[in-house]
Formats: C-alpha cells, sequence, structure tokens
C-alpha cells in the first residue's frame, strides 16, 4: 500500500525524533541556496515604490504559501489512474516551518482558516507547526530584481494575472473598460511563456493608453527533481498571498481574480472526476477562505473577488470584442499543458481548458481573431490517441447534454450535489435560494452555447461524418459516430436520471406533505410535488412551527431557543405565556447568570438567553482580538459596559424581545417573499415552490402578524402560529 503521509521540516528545521517509519521526509529551504531541495522565491519589474513596512505575517505568509506549493509539487498523487485516486491521491501534509511571529500562526483561529481552505482547494490533509525563526532574511531579498521607474503610486488596485483568455479580460475591463490604473501580479513557474507575455503587455498597453497596466512577475524556482505531481492544486494559494501581500503593501483591501463562472464552480465531468481532480482553484469556497486568511492577517477588512462570477467562457470573450480588444484573444494562452507550447502550435487541442477555449470562442463569433490552425490537434477533428482524452472530451460533452436536460435548481442539487458548497459563499447576490438559480440558470447558458457550437460544427462536417472520413477517434467521431465502439465511455448512468428514476417510483401521494433536512438543503414534498430548499435559518424556524400547530402561538425568543436547541430553564413555559399574565422579560439580572422580567421575577436559570448570550459572547471576542483595529474593540467594550452597567442596576433590556421578534419576522418573511417568486428558470414559475410560500403565507404569516403587519386575529406581539388545513399533516 503506497504511503500518503508526508513530514515537511522546512528552513533548516529537523522531522524531529519518532518519526513514523512509513512516513515520507520532505526537506525543503527557502533560505539557504546550499541545500539540495532548494526553493526560491523572487519577484521583478515592480516599481520601488512599493519600500513600504509590511508586517511580519505576511513575510511569513509568502513562505508558507511557497512550501506548500511545492511540497504538493513535490508529492505523487500516485499516478493519473482514475480508479485509484480515492485511496493514493489524498495525502497528508505536516509542515514544520520557521516563522517571525509563531505566536500569530499557532493561534487555533488562524490554523483552522490555513487547513480548512487548503484542505478544500487541494483535497488533502493538512498540519502546521510554527517555530520561532533565528535571522530570517528581510522582505527585501525576495523583491531583489524591482527595477525603479514608472509612476506606480497613481495604481488603483491589484488584479492576478495569468495570461489566460480570462485573466486577460478582467485587465481589458480595468484598464480599458473602467479606466483603472491596476498592477497585474504574474505568477511564472517557468520562462517559456515570455515573450507571450511581453506581447500581451504590449498590447494592453497600446489599447489602455494612460490607463496601461504594470506588472508584476512572480518567479518560484526549486530542484528539478521536485516536480513529481501536475496537477499545482495549490498554485492559486502562492498566487493569492503574493498578491495580497502587494495589495498591502500599496495600501488598498481587496484583490480580484477573474475567471469564468463555470470553471469557478467547476461541476465535475463525470462522477470519477471529484476532490483533488475537480480544481477548486477559485471556487468561492476557496476565495472566502482567502479573504478571511486576509482580513485577519491585514487586522481589517479585505475582499477576494472574482469580477466573472456569472459569466461563461463565451461571455468573457465578447467582453474583449466589445471593449475592441479582439486580437487579444489570439495572443492569450489558455492550454494546460504548457510544456508543449511552440509558435506554430500554441496549444495542443486535447486538454480540457483548450477545448472549453475553442468553444467559447466559436459561441462568442469571434473566430476571425483566433488563427484555427494554432491548435496541435484541431479541437473537433483532431486524432485523440490517449484514451483519458477521449473519457474526457466524452465526459465534457455528456455533462453540457445532461445540464440542458435538467428542469430546476433541485434537478441541478440532485445531479452534481457538491455545488451547494459555493452557494453561501458568493455575496452581494441574495440569500442562498436566489444564488443557486442563479447558479442553475449560468449552467443552462454553458450548456447552451456547447451543445449549439458542436450542432454547428456537425452540420459543418456532415458529409464527412456520413461517410466516416474523419479519424475515428476525433471528437466530432467519438460522440456521433454510430460505429458504437468509437464511442466515449460514460462511466455511469447520469445520476439526474437515476434521481428521477427513483422519483418516479417513489411518487407520493397528492396528500403528502414532507419537509426534511437533506445534504446542507432541505427536501420539500408539497402535496405530492418534489423540490428543495436551502438551509437557510428561516427554513428551519418554519420547519419547527409546521411539525408542531397544537404548540399554539410561541414568542420569536423561544422560538429561536426550540430550533437552537437551548430551551430555557426553571420550568418556564415560554414568554408566551408569561405574556399572557401580562408581562414581558425586558430586563437582565447578570450578563452571565438569571434573566428576569421587568418586575423581577426569574424567567430563566443559570443560562441567559441565547440571543443576549450571543450578543455578550460577540463583543468579548472582539474585545479580546488583538488583530482587530482598536477603534472596533473600544466600541465594544462601550457596548460591553453599558450591559454590565444596566445589569448592576437592574436595568431593563426592553428591546430584546423586540429584537427577536424582528429577527424572525424578517427571516420569515424574505423566505415566504423569494418562494413566491421562486423560477425553474428564467421566466419560468417554479410551481412547488411558489405554493409553498402561498400555504406559509396564508396559514403561518398572516394568522401570526395579521393583513398589515399587526396582531392577528390569532397572533400576540412577537408571537409565531401554524394554523395548518384540517387535510395537512406535515411530517419528516
Amino acid at each position: 500500500m503506497r504511503n500518503n503521509r508526508h513530514i515537511i521540516p522546512c528552513g533548516g528545521l529537523k522531522a524531529g525524533v519518532g518519526v513514523a517509519a512509513e512516513a515520507v521526509v520532505l526537506p525543503l529551504n527557502l533560505w539557504s541556496k546550499l541545500d539540495t531541495n532548494y526553493v526560491e522565491l523572487q519577484v521583478e519589474d515592480l516599481h520601488a515604490a512599493l519600500f513600504k513596512t509590511v508586517p511580519d505575517e505576511f513575510h511569513d505568509l509568502m513562505e508558507i504559501a511557497a512550501y506548500v506549493y511545492c511540497a504538493d509539487q513535490a508529492t505523487s498523487r500516485g499516478g493519473k489512474d482514475v480508479d485509484g485516486f480515492g485511496e493514493h491521491w489524498r495525502r497528508q501534509f505536516e509542515f514544520k516551518i520557521p516563522v517571525r511571529v509563531p505566536d500569530f500562526w499557532n493561534q487555533s483561529g488562524v490554523q483552522k482558516l490555513l487547513t480548512e481552505t487548503l484542505g478544500f482547494l487541494s483535497d488533502d490533509d493538512y498540519f502546521f507547526e510554527f517555530e520561532q525563526a533565528v535571522n530570517p532574511p528581510p522582505i527585501q531579498e525576495y523583491f531583489s530584481d524591482l527595477l525603479p521607474g514608472g509612476p506606480a503610486e497613481d495604481m488603483e488596485g491589484v488584479v492576478l494575472f495569468s495570461g489566460g483568455l480570462d485573466s486577460v479580460a478582467g485587465a481589458v475591463e480595468e484598464a480599458v473598460g473602467d479606466k483603472r490604473r491596476v498592477m497585474l501580479v504574474t505568477h511564472k513557474p517557468t520562462d517559456k511563456l515570455n515573450n507571450v507575455h511581453k506581447r500581451i503587455k504590449n498590447l494592453l498597453a497600446q489599447h489602455a493608453g494612460q490607463f496601461r497596466p504594470q506588472h508584476l512577475y512572480v518567479r518560484a524556482h526549486k530542484s528539478s527533481d521536485l516536480n513529481k505531481n501536475y496537477t499545482q492544486r495549490t498554485r492559486s494559494f502562492l498566487y493569492a498571498c503574493v498578491g495580497a501581500t502587494v495589495s498591502r503593501m500599496m495600501g488598498f483591501d481587496r484583490l480580484r481574480f477573474y475567471e469564468n463562472g463555470v470553471v469557478s464552480l467547476n461541476l465535475p465531468v463525470c462522477a470519477q472526476v471529484v476532490g483533488s481532480r475537480a480544481t477548486r482553484t477559485t471556487h468561492p469556497a476557496v476565495l472566502a477562505g482567502f479573504e478571511n486568511l486576509f482580513t485577519v492577517l491585514a487586522g481589517a477588512q479585505f475582499r477576494v473577488e472574482n469580477k466573472f462570477i456569472w459569466d461563461t467562457k463565451a461571455d468573457v470573450i465578447r467582453r474583449l470584442v466589445k471593449h475592441g480588444c479582439g486580437d487579444l484573444i489570439g495572443a492569450s494562452i489558455s492550454c494546460a499543458h504548457v510544456f508543449t507550447y511552440s509558435n506554430k502550435h500554441p496549444h495542443c487541442g486535447t486538454c480540457s481548458q483548450c477545448i472549453d477555449r475553442r468553444i467559447g470562442i466559436i459561441a462568442a463569433g469571434a473566430e476571425q481573431f483566433e488563427r484555427a490552425d494554432g491548435y496541435k490537434y484541431d479541437v473537433f477533428t483532431g486524432h485523440r490517441p490517449k484514451e483519458e482524452d477521449r473519457m474526457m472530451v466524452g465526459t465534457y460533452l455528456n455533462r453540457a447534454e445532461r445540464i440542458s436536460k435538467l428542469g430546476s435548481v433541485a434537478d441541478l442539487i440532485t445531479a452534481f450535489p457538491d455545488v451547494v458548497r459555493a452557494f453561501k459563499h458568493i455575496k452581494n447576490e441574495g440569500k442562498p435560494l436566489a444564488v443557486a438559480e442563479k447558479v442553475f440558470v449560468l449552467h443552462q447558458r454553458h450548456a447552451a452555447e456547447v451543445n449549439g457550437v458542436l450542432e454547428r460544427m456537425i452540420g459543418h462536417h456532415a458529409k464527412q461524418l456520413r461517410e466516416h472520413s474523419l479519424d475515428k477517434d476525433c471528437l466530432l467521431s467519438l460522440t456521433y459516430d454510430s460505429g458504437g465502439g468509437n464511442a466515449p465511455v460514460v462511466a455511469e448512468k447520469p445520476t439526474i436520471e437515476r434521481q428521477a428514476k427513483r422519483w418516479e417510483e417513489e411518487i407520493e401521494a397528492k396528500d403528502v406533505f414532507r419537509l426534511w433536512r437533506g445534504y446542507k438543503w432541505w427536501n420539500l414534498v408539497y402535496a405530492g410535488e418534489r423540490d428543495v430548499l436551502p438551509d437557510d435559518r428561516a427554513v428551519n424556524l418554519v420547519e419547527y412551527l409546521l411539525k408542531h400547530p397544537s404548540d399554539g402561538s410561541v414568542h420569536a425568543i423561544q422560538l429561536e431557543n426550540l430550533v437552537d436547541g437551548e430551551p430555557l430553564l426553571d420550568g418556564w413555559g415560554g414568554i408566551g405565556q408569561a405574556e399572557e399574565n401580562g408581562s414581558v422579560p425586558v430586563a437582565v439580572g447578570s450578563v452571565g447568570g438569571v434573566v428576569q422580567e421587568a418586575s423581577g421575577r426569574k424567567l430563566a436559570g443559570k443560562d441567559t438567553l441565547p440571543a443576549l448570550r450571543e450578543e455578550y459572547m460577540e463583543l468579548r471576542s472582539i474585545i479580546d482580538d488583538e488583530n482587530l483595529p482598536e477603534d472596533e474593540r473600544e466600541e465594544a467594550r462601550g457596548k460591553l459596559s453599558e450591559m454590565a452597567k444596566a445589569s448592576s442596576q437592574g436595568g431593563k433590556f426592553v428591546d430584546q424581545a423586540s429584537r427577536a421578534a424582528d429577527r424572525v419576522r424578517k427571516q420569515i418573511k424574505t423566505l415566504i417573499k423569494e418562494l413566491m417568486e421562486a423560477e425553474k428558470s428564467r421566466g419560468t414559475p417554479n410551481d412547488v415552490l411558489r405554493a409553498f410560500g402561498k400555504h406559509l403565507e396564508d396559514h403561518l404569516w398572516l394568522p401570526s402578524v395579521g393583513m398589515k403587519n399587526r396582531i392577528g386575529a390569532t397572533g400576540k406581539p412577537g408571537c409565531y402560529t401554524y394554523d395548518p388545513p384540517d387535510d395537512v399533516r406535515w411530517r419528516g
């Protein structure tokens, strides 16, 4: 059995005694060129204005990222076989790294951010041990090739730039479209594309004029014998860490990626392509992890954005054409196989990036901007002798076909359940249900583009297909040749078809009403019809009310306690009951102790109400967090002082009950509104969710708050009730 445990002592540290015999020890050193496994991080072509004080934590960050990136490349995942990757591809890394601020990096919260973000990014397990660095080199040694000159002081942002179509379009959006001067940070693992980047840089300067971007080239060199893994899943971590460091040096609070949403979300092309083989370099969960880590490092809010999250590849190309920058299409390089690059054939034509690029160019009507013979193998008619290439293109097209047949967000989640991981991390787009709908529409558009291009190419080569004169292993023949034996291998019947069949076999009666939690989402059966709901707090609140109609009127605070699993103590029957006696709990006897009514009667025992207790704990955590700005911590001290003063005087927190009522009201109201406006696709109503929303409005909302958000016929202030029809009974 292959060993996947790797101990990585860095910077001259030792692995330590008692290392398990089955562990692989891989020393790496960023500080000494005398060591065999030497790692070098360099930055060039950056204006001298960046010579500013950089926090030690950011010095450490770049080194940690360099070690992680090199360990990723230097460690085999067990080969390229699909069948074996489940056992061999997930690795366990145990790093020992010297840093300047070990107390910071050894904090449990910081370690959690590191391990969880990297774990999701590469699908490996990470453990870190940080020690005090002895005589670490200053930051200037990492910026050894800085060239002065050029007005860098008027830069307006930092953008990560690879030279691919998406990042080129991003640079055009910034410099040509928005007239912003930005610093482009480019990671160069090889010098092979130097001339390509130089040409792109010159073209950008011509189009942008006075807004031409500056460039910073980051080189990560290492011993040649450290190249054992081709996946490079942690490259974006190194990339982002350097970009964040540069951004902070320039006084900015954000970093921008530009990658189309289909690649960023990256649904697996087939059931086996999961984990490490489903690239997550700009997945919303990864960017959220980067953002949280950089925020802690900066001691202030730091944003990490992907501005093309709702674009397909064709949309990205249309942006270039719209801004009059079509010539940059042919100058960009998208191929994953950089080692095959040549001036005659910049692209291989067989990797997924090449396929996606060529289909996007045709879908966008931009063929005139790229040489058709620039692909070593024509994407549609070229020879594909390798089985892995044939299977990859077959499953790529199969995915587009499957997605085109999906009818709703529920179908998308059933077919690709991993997609739900992205929803909560896509910000400024509303609730998860709205985000899920946009993700569904995005993939439907992409599938339509792929299928449309495929149909066009079939028509163009119809005679050759009929005569079977194309190579038998080209894309068109593999997909449509009726010979059978040449058809691409599809590992299993699509999940959505199997799920649909299972649902058909388990058709619910029209009088069935069910709501139960699934994998990060809720499963809904309304009058026998199925759909899904996001795992939103409002659904939790509604679920309790639906399944406990006999409980009568429940106050918002009591409802939150029941849903959170923290029942009130000392036999108190609930706030609703207290209200019937003419009193509402509005005062706090002690922050950590007894909750009292205005009259002074004890309502709860040793624990205070969750909402109040959480407020107290949140304030304490802000005060204790030395990484937060002092004015924010001082504000928290003031709020906590007010709480203590009110407590010592037997003061009244008159707004605690109203806060809970307002919070619950907004959550339930928003959920009902979203349900009643839900669509299967743009312009197509989702009848199941809309019917459920109307049911909640008629039988939960109106009985609770009345027609004008006032007390209803059966309601009480701040209380909620569910009054179901006689023939409706909810179950799990």
